[in-house]
């Protein structure tokens, strides 16, 4: 360390001064002495540790230049203000570190009046800001647990049958905070759902059935709903322990209770997606009785709450499911037209939005059909249209209440998701049925048409065969083929190399076409001829991922191939092998299209040369209109003519 222009000391001074500053040297906290202005006199070497500067380098330096910009106006004033005070008691700075970090600094400083000289002592505050983050996100946290947890607790004395209840019990029932805390057990058993008062009776011994805790040591747990003043329904978690005397009779109970409400409701609604969506992919059920057994698990979630889904077809809606709706009240609205003003859903389908009707008996939109909810004391719908992706009505869902009322936030959100789920539904089911119709279509032409259709996943090697396959050669067309294999095992041997080249050609070529005459195996093991024609399905990247196809029986047309071909080499014999000289001319021109080799022969010239002439060039000039005239003549009468002319060789 270092001092700044030293005042003459005694020796004793200075023995002191050097035992001081040797301690100095190993103290981790940065000591310092600043005059009036702020410069540094003396620093010592913690400086070099905390800081990368040495005291040499901060001595004559005035603090600002080693703070952060953002501290040093405050750090002036505290400078300022000890000049004043005479003492400052843990203020927080930040320095720049030599090798460009920053260090966080809490200083404790002092003001010698006589000397003109602040004393202050710094240390690293990067730890302790840190525990004190740490310490206060915890304190966060656990106020947070609390506040979530939203215990209440209770006490029940047999003897009395009365609750001596906490501020927040009160709450949690929707009951006003009463001055004594008490509360009766028959107004708390009133308060329980139906469902599960005769349980809650058992547990606190007011019925004669059901098990009992065992020890008073033991604590058990139990849930249950409520029903607050207001009808809203609530789900209570309960921790109790009962209380006995020496005899071991119970004389009371008490616990904690919280509201479970929540994470209950979102628990059982996941379920019931999960439930409806695995019959849906099933297929196991009708949409009718999916649709109920959704339906009922949404009343359960909502108590009060009437369910009901219509189904949009043209321009009307029809009951799919209501569990318990009146079946007149069902009767009254079903094919109502999708309208405005025409009650909840039909409103609703109409403008393809919410409604929340909260009073049916004084809301316009319910005119036409108020009378029959008010004869079932149906109070408050709301509705929402299911949309399909183009924005086309499918379906409504609506929501039926026995009182005035508005949808709570939790209701809100069991509309929204419903909707959503009812219409995947929706939506699979008219997928669903028009696969249904196009299967149908696809049986009915493949009946009625002598093709024999076929369809192959080619990422699966997977062949099905149509109806045409049973009818045209008589094989099992509900048999999957899988494999190439099994498909080229009805392929004639000295086709199925062919056949398996073009169609692998087909598949390498990017085409989406092929076509293929082979032999095929009949189910009584003949062959016959069939002409296959294919269309290639492809990927956006160009891959080959399946082939439909139709093959038709040309037997039929190759046998009449085969006797023309027959026909042709007898007419050739009969032709061009007759010693009989023969021509045969176009008629309107008389110009020669072929002769046969006597023809050749007689008239002396090449055959190339010979069908360079006409008829007419091989008669004598004096009889050339009358074989113009005969020839005219039998070709008019469509028969044959004999007609006698003398012929000009070439010689």
């Amino acid at each position: 360390m270092t001092i700044k222009n030293p005042s003459t000391i005694t020796q004793k001074e200075s023995d002191e001064l050097v035992f001081l500053r040797d301690l100095l040297q190993f103290t981790p906290d940065v000591i310092c002495t600043l005059d009036s202005t702020g410069h540094f006199l003396f620093v010592s070497a913690a400086t070099t540790t905390l800081w990368g500067y040495s005291p040499e380098e901060m001595i004559g330096k005035h603090f600002s230049n080693f703070i952060v910009e953002e501290d040093r106006a405050a750090t002036e004033a505290i400078a300022a203000s000890v000049q004043i005070e005479g003492e400052v008691f843990d203020f927080e700075n930040r320095y720049h570190c030599k090798n460009g970090t920053v260090t966080p600094m809490l200083w404790r400083a002092c003001w010698d009046r006589q000397k003109r000289v602040i004393y202050a002592v710094g240390r690293d505050n990067a730890e302790r800001k840190k525990i004190t983050q740490q310490l206060a996100v915890q304190d966060r946290n656990l106020r947070r647990a609390y506040q979530v947890a939203s215990l209440a607790w209770w006490e029940y004395s047999a003897a009395g049958e009365k609750f001596l209840f906490s501020d927040e019990m009160f709450l949690l029932l929707g009951l006003p905070v009463s001055e004594s805390h008490e509360l009766t057990f028959e107004t708390y058993l009133s308060l329980v759902h139906p469902n599960d008062r005769s349980r809650i009776a058992t547990i606190f011994c007011k019925e004669s059935f059901g098990p009992l805790p065992l020890a008073p040591e033991s604590v058990f747990h139990y849930q249950h709903r409520l029903l607050k003043p207001s009808g809203e329904m609530i789900i209570v978690s309960q921790t109790s322990e009962c209380s006995r005397d020496t005899a071991g009779s119970i004389t009371g109970f008490y616990g904690t209770a919280q509201d479970i409400t929540e994470s209950q409701y979102y628990h059982q609604l996941e379920k019931l997606e999960k439930d409806v969506l695995e019959m849906n992919s099933s297929s196991g059920r009708s949409l009718q009785e999916m649709l109920t057994v959704y339906l009922l698990g949404i009343e359960a979630l909502h108590y009060g709450m009437y369910c009901s889904i219509m189904e949009a077809r043209g321009e009307q809606l029809y009951n799919v499911a209501a569990p318990n709706l009146p079946e007149d009240y069902l009767e009254t609205i079903d094919g109502i037209s999708i309208s405005d003003n025409i009650g909840s859903c039909g409103t609703a389908a109409f403008r393809k939005e919410k409604v929340i009707v909260t009073d049916i008996l004084s809301d316009s939109r319910w005119e036409s059909h108020r009378q029959h909810a008010e004869r079932h004391n149906l109070l408050a719908c709301w509705s929402l249209p299911i949309l399909d992706t183009n924005g086309k009505v499918l379906a409504t869902f609506g929501c039926y209440y026995k009182q005035n009322k508005a949808p709570s936030a939790r209701e809100e959100n069991t509309i929204q998701r419903t909707g959503n789920i009812l219409k995947i539904i929706f939506e699979s089911y008219h997928r669903q049925k028009a696969l249904q119709e196009s299967n149908q279509r696809y049986e009915m032409v493949t009946r009625a048409t002598n093709d024999a259709i076929w369809d192959m996943d080619i990422e699966r090697d997977e062949t099905t065969w149509g109806e045409g396959f049973f009818t045209l050669f008589g094989h099992d067309y509900k048999t999957k083929h899988v494999g190439s294999d099994a498909v080229f095992s009805f392929v004639h041997p000295d086709d199925a190399g062919r056949v398996r080249d073009s169609i692998n050609k087909a598949l390498a070529s990017g085409k989406t076409t092929w076509a293929e005459e082979f032999r095929f195996r009949k189910a009584d093991g003949s062959y016959v001829y069939i002409i296959d024609k294919a269309v290639l399905i492809r990927d956006e990247s160009g891959k080959p991922i399946r082939m439909v196809g139709a093959a038709q029986d040309i037997s039929a047309r190759k046998e009449a191939e085969e006797e023309r071909k027959l026909s042709e080499e007898h007419y050739r014999l009969l032709f061009h092998k007759s010693p009989i000289p023969k021509l045969i001319f176009e008629p309107e021109k008389l110009q020669l299209v072929s002769a046969n080799e006597a023809a050749v022969e007689t008239y002396g010239y090449a055959i190339a040369d010979l069908l360079n002439l006409t008829m007419l060039d091989l008669v004598a000039k004096e009889e050339q209109a009358s074989l113009t005239k005969n020839l005219k003549l039998s070709s008019k009468g469509n028969h044959a003519a004999t007609i006698f002319s003398r012929h000009r060789k070439k010689d």
